[in-house]
């Protein structure tokens, strides 16, 4: 990962996977997922759901179908 974008943006994927790998029928995942970031370019790419280089649009694109399948929100 070359830009700090990617990087924020890998960091948020690799949160959203952990709460994947610990939900089961016990454990519903969360509903709300509060995400704080310092990269204004990654907070943009997550709202509008696409980034310009590759590498960001594939991390968003499994962000975002990550949360459709826990049917989670992320602020």
């Amino acid at each position: 990962l070359g830009s700090s974008h990617a990087c924020e943006l890998w960091a948020l994927k690799s949160a959203v996977q952990y709460i994947a790998d610990g939900v089961s029928v016990e454990k519903p995942a969360p509903r709300l997922a509060i995400w704080i970031t310092d990269s204004q370019s990654a907070a943009r790419s997550i709202n509008k759901g696409t980034a310009k280089r590759d590498e960001g649009y594939e991390i968003v694109r499994d962000v975002l179908n990550s949360c459709d399948k826990l049917q989670m929100t992320l602020v």
